[in-house]
């Protein structure tokens, strides 16, 4: 409400003026609540035991719904569901029904192997994908974005804290292989920017460091003892928020909590664990916080958290006032989508659909989403949010605190907005130029089989040795790789062709993983699928390949006849318009005819006595002009007025239009092949009962992730597809180059499960053979290392590097549509689409054309009648009874003939009579 004062005593118009405040307000509310969904669905991915993240989660829903039903009747709901740590197979089933749900949004607080899977088919479908927790990478998927810090800028006011303390010396401690990458990017990353603002190379800064990692995250003491016989009394402490506690306390006890050490703690959740062990220790610790406890949206946060906990009876790990901050940023989330959606519905209507993972459909509306998330800033418990271009949080504002006897105290600030960097001294900061890769120059062995388009040997007349006999995608991808991280590669054949399962028992694999786990190969590659079993015993990279199963069957070489193929070119709905519009225009030119006067004319001029007009354009006649006109050809009628003339010149531009489309869509169905296969996707196989179909056979290779989806999937069409291949173990094939020979030279129809990757290398050359349907599943293709391997980190760097360069997609160009016979099928791919029956929405317009052109010759006509009668206005009847009558006359399609008037008479005698003398004095002269 808003009050507007004219004076001190305007009490009237006061209120007016409040009324109108009010009313406006509502028109304003009503008005934006008209592009809603009528139910909101907000997806959920949660850890397992993250009970403090659900109960953020709720309570950020419930706020969301008590605010749209404030102007609007929409409905919000959260949908979640639990993954285990690292389990990206549930991780990608758990997707797949939240597509169902038709989510606006998923919220993924998961770890970052399951992550990097959502984020992947968010992508392919379109689905903003938030993230809330910690991510090293330098960008991500093109509809995901992280509210959690990117490490490069704490990286940054860790260094502004280094440069502030006044340090010269410190150790750097980390956990796993992982956090190598903040290490590298705390020093290498912010070196070029820091480089540039101060105008001289950091390395004057005469930093000594000490870079350590704990040999396991059971127990930190032995190398907190390294560090405590070494000469370093600052320490970044860099490990994970959970193990927090347990590292400090260690530390503790070898006797580094005294008042001689300083700590720098990169971890944003110091404040969520209790620290009255270490208050008194004399130890000077350092942290920043991301949520800030005195601003009005936590404070909001912490009363509806305490009510809902209240009312649910349960008794959260996190207290309301330390709450961590992927827990805060689990409600910002919410309240993010919240937000985006509440602007979107201002310039479009929202409509979340329903997504299967076994169609290829998108979220047409998820871009929109997206900008609308990134492009909005909002306040929540964890500060403003913005976003950099890629999806990172941009503008961070991180509160410093010092732990004290008293607890924490708020020295100040660090802010990356416009540089400002810690608000404490305002310091030029320096870097740390970091050591050099730690794999450099080493050999490593790359295991990989024969495959083609991945691992192939040249064909070449001279002898070759060494890594120049191979080539492919592989060879090409270690090249690139060994690039970018500087290591050397020896490339050897695994004899066998099996990939090899795993056993998380023993924790050794068959084929060629177990090369990987018994140390005679660092890396295994090619097109090597992503597998829960294969993760728990070997790691694997980002995947380099995107794919999934689909179905390889023969394609069909005649074409389908059809008897009535002729009426192809139109559909139904058009034949039956244009049938009615025949009948309809044929008694409309019959009608205009007879309405029209000038159409009325004496078939014998020479009769002195009274004439009788007769009119061309009977019914018979005008139906026939319209057909004939229709099939382009000539009639012996001709209409002789302005009104009819016209209604036919606007028949001739309908019929020249009809003519031309159903010409140019004949034609092109007659050329082009139009294929009916006996099924369309892998579950017909099953469900349809037809000869055709129950007539093929299917099968797949005889080991590997294909035969190991059907066999461990959920759906009973699925399960009963390995059941039947498992009943005829002659349809699995050793290789797919055996299943690819079966689908074509077999004497019976055979279709052969493969991975979609495989298969468009195939259609690229061969083109006998057709794709059918969508995917199965989704899945990647990795580099397998060693369990814990440090080369894990480096190879993801490397392939994200890759990828962001485009090189990744230069490489699949080059060796399936370049090399080797690639690209052979694209011009017979063109020609194969369907030819698609016109429309009325294709032809509606030249309808629309001849519907306003009969309206103007009938209003023509009617023109043509008053003129007619006007110059006629002296028979004994008056002007407009000589109307009814000619109307009454024109209406009755009994008379065919028609008197003349008096007037009409002596015109026409006149006429005649001077016509009959210019014919004279032509013959006299």
């Amino acid at each position: 409400m808003f009050n507007l004062y004219c004076n001190k005593d305007s009490t009237i118009k006061e209120m007016n003026f409040q009324i109108i405040g009010k009313f406006l307000l509502l028109l304003t509310v009503i008005q934006s609540g008209f592009g809603l969904p009528e139910t909101l669905n907000i997806g959920g991915l949660f850890t397992v035991n993250s009970l403090d993240q659900d109960l953020a989660f709720q309570v950020a829903i419930q706020k969301v719904l008590n605010d749209f039903n404030r102007f609007s009747s929409a409905t919000v709901q959260g949908i979640k569901y639990n993954v285990s740590y690292f389990d990206s197979y549930q991780a990608q089933s758990n997707v797949c029904k939240l597509l169902q749900e038709q989510v606006a949004a998923i919220i993924d607080t998961t770890s970052s192997p399951c992550s990097h899977h959502i984020e992947a088919i968010c992508d392919n479908y379109e689905i903003p994908h938030i993230r809330t927790r910690y991510d090293w990478r330098q960008s991500m998927g093109t509809f995901s974005i992280n509210l959690y810090p990117h490490p490069l800028r704490i990286a940054h006011a860790t260094i502004d804290l280094i440069i502030e303390l006044g340090w010269k010396e410190f150790a750097v401690l980390f956990e796993d292989d992982e956090d190598t990458a903040f290490v590298n990017e705390l020093f290498k990353e912010t070196q070029k920017e820091y480089e540039q603002m101060i105008g001289f190379p950091v390395n004057r800064l005469d930093w000594t460091i000490g870079v350590y990692q704990f040999s396991s995250v059971d127990s930190y003491r032995d190398t907190f003892g390294l560090v405590r016989r070494s000469q370093y009394k600052n320490i970044i402490l860099h490990v994970k928020s959970d193990n927090l506690y347990d590292a400090l306390k260690q530390g503790q006890q070898i006797g580094l909590m005294t008042d001689e050490y300083s700590f720098i703690l990169t971890s944003l959740d110091l404040h969520a664990i209790d620290l009255k062990d270490f208050k008194y220790s004399g130890a000077k610790i350092h942290s920043y916080r991301i949520v800030d406890t005195n601003s009005e949206e936590s404070r909001q946060f912490i009363h509806d958290w305490e009510n809902l906990a209240q009312e649910m009876g349960i008794e959260p790990s996190e207290t309301s006032n330390n709450f961590k901050t992927e827990t805060g940023l689990v409600y910002d989330a919410v309240l993010l989508v919240s937000n985006a959606i509440k602007e979107a519905e201002k310039t479009m209507q929202v409509e979340p659909t329903s997504l299967s993972c076994e169609e290829p459909l998108t979220w047409s509306q998820g871009t929109s989403i997206l900008n609308f998330l990134t492009a909005n800033p909002m306040d929540g418990v964890t500060g403003r949010l913005f976003f950099d271009e890629e999806g990172y949080r941009s503008n961070v504002v991180l509160h410093l605190y010092e732990l004290s006897n008293e607890g924490f105290n708020r020295l100040g600030f660090w802010s990356d907005i416009n540089k400002k960097g810690l608000e404490i001294e305002n310091k030029q900061p320096k870097y740390y130029n970091p050591s050099e890769n730690a794999i450099k120059d080493r050999m490593l062995k790359v295991v990989t089989v024969e495959e083609k388009g991945y691992t192939m040997i040249k064909n070449d007349r001279r002898p070759l040795e060494g890594n120049e006999k191979y080539e492919g995608y592989v060879i090409d991808l270690v090249e690139e790789l060994s690039k970018f991280a500087g290591f050397n590669y020896e490339i050897s054949l695994f004899d066998s062709k099996a990939y090899g399962d795993c056993n998380k028992t023993s924790m050794t694999c068959t084929g060629m993983l177990g090369e990987i786990t018994s140390d005679r190969a660092h890396l295994a590659l090619v097109d090597l699928t992503i597998t829960a079993g294969r993760s728990e015993v070997v790691d694997f990279t980002h995947p380099f390949i995107n794919t999934g199963i689909s179905v390889l069957f023969k394609k069909i070489t005649k074409s389908e006849t059809q008897l009535f193929g002729f009426l192809s070119p139109f559909t139904y709905l058009v034949w039956c318009m244009i049938t009615f519009t025949i009948i309809a225009v044929s008694i409309s030119f019959h009608v205009i005819g007879r309405l029209s006067p000038y159409e009325w004319v004496n078939p014998y001029p020479c009769r002195q006595d009274e004439p009788i007009l007769e009119n061309d354009l009977t019914q018979a006649n005008a139906s026939w002009f319209i057909v004939a006109a229709l099939m382009q050809q000539g009639s012996e009628i001709a209409p002789r007025t302005l009104s009819t003339r016209w209604l036919a010149g606007v028949w001739y531009f309908f019929t020249l239009i009809l003519v031309s489309c159903y010409t140019a869509n004949l034609a092109a169905s007659l050329t082009i092949e139009d294929f009916n296969y006996p099924f369309s996707s892998a579950k017909d196989l099953i469900t349809l009962d037809t000869p055709e179909v129950q007539a093929i056979k299917f099968g797949c290779k005889k080991s590997g992730s294909t035969l190991n989806f059907f066999k461990d999937s959920n759906d009973p069409i699925y399960r009963e597809i390995y059941n039947r291949m498992m009943e005829h173990p002659e349809w699995l094939a050793s290789t797919n180059d055996e299943g690819e020979e079966r689908v074509r030279e077999s004497d019976f129809d055979y279709a052969f499960f493969m991975e979609s990757a495989t298969i468009d290398y195939k259609l690229e050359r061969n083109c006998s053979i057709v794709k059918i349907g969508g995917l199965l599943d989704h899945k990647g293709y990795g580099i397998a290392v060693k369990r814990n391997s440090p080369l894990l980190r480096i190879l993801n760097q490397g392939l994200l590097a890759l990828q962001e360069s485009g090189q990744l997609r230069v490489l699949y160009d080059r060796w399936w549509k370049q090399r080797n016979g690639g690209g052979v099928c694209a011009a017979k791919a063109d020609t194969s689409a369907a030819v698609t029956s016109f429309k009325l929405i294709n032809v509606g317009g030249a309808f629309i054309v001849l519907l306003i052109g009969c309206g103007v010759a009938l209003l023509i006509a009617f023109c043509e009648l008053f003129t007619k009668l006007w110059n006629t206005s002296n028979d004994p009847v008056s002007f407009w009874e000589g109307v009814k009558n000619e109307l009454r006359f024109a209406f009755n399609f009994q008379l065919a003939t028609k008197q003349v008037t008096k007037n009409e008479n002596l015109i026409q005698r006149s006429i005649s009579e001077d016509k009959s003398s210019k014919i004279s004095n032509f013959s006299a002269k």
